[in-house]
């Protein structure tokens, strides 16, 4: 795999380098040219700055003897540029955002919210019957009675996850509880359903999909009162009681 590095300028003049021509008395060209086969090297190692050639490997490429590379490269251990097989400014001067694989990374990860903020919008935006529609002030009562106003797309969300949460903890499977705020949602509209899920959950209902569903066809007009679900294991036994006792008051009078 092709990599990339960063030459900054000044690198041709840098001092260090003119001073480690000296100590191997060579040309300054030899010790740039030394220098970059060191980054080309740790670029392709890719390994926060080791680098894998050699004084040999450098020497056949810039045809030059390889006892003089060995002295570049002891002048530039002794000056810090190199340590222990490793560029020692590495992860000063080269940056691990010019990966091709981080910016891939990046790219996937910024493109999937994208992704997901556009489904959302989607998902949550009506278009507007009429004209008058679109001045409505959309706004719902938060459980202190306190009107906020929220865009559409805030509504949505908040209606999601508000009701999925108090639906769950009552025990609902979440896909379920999400069908069901969808088909809330097309029969009541947000706002109003979002005021709904407040209300039960500040009232603490032990059943809110019961609850909210009562609530929701009460404000369509189907007017169907949510009665809190009666203690059947209770029932079941009152009424054994009261048919054992039935059965000994008839032996008695037989």
């Amino acid at each position: 795999m092709t990599r990339w590095y960063r030459a900054y300028e000044g690198t041709v003049t840098d001092p260090k380098l003119g001073e480690a021509a000296l100590l191997a008395e060579c040309s300054r060209a030899v010790t740039i040219a030394t220098w970059h086969s060191l980054l080309e090297s740790a670029a392709s190692v890719n390994d926060g700055g080791r680098f894998g050639t050699t004084a040999r490997r450098i020497a056949v490429i810039l045809c030059e003897p390889p006892a003089l590379i060995t002295s570049v490269l002891d002048a530039f251990s002794e000056l810090g540029l190199i340590d222990a097989g490793a560029v020692t400014a590495w992860s000063r001067r080269q940056y691990e955002s010019d990966s091709s694989t981080e910016r891939a990374r990046r790219s996937r990860a910024k493109k999937k919210a994208g992704n997901a903020d556009a489904t959302l919008r989607e998902r949550c935006a009506t278009a507007p019957e009429t004209e008058a529609d679109t001045e409505t002030d959309h706004s719902v009562a938060d459980a202190t009675g306190t009107v906020v106003p929220h865009p559409a797309t805030d509504f949505c969300k908040a209606v999601f996850d508000s009701g999925r949460a108090i639906l769950t903890r009552s025990g609902m499977d979440p896909r379920q509880a999400g069908s069901l705020l969808g088909r809330w949602r097309k029969s009541l509209g947000d706002p109003e359903l979002l005021t709904l899920i407040r209300q039960s959950e500040a009232e603490g209902h032990s059943d809110p999909a019961a609850w909210l569903s009562a609530a929701v066809e009460t404000r369509n007009g189907k007017h169907r009162p949510y009665r809190q679900p009666a203690n059947r294991s209770a029932d079941g036994f009152t009424s054994a009681l009261r048919r054992a006792s039935a059965k000994l008051e008839a032996g008695n009078l037989g």
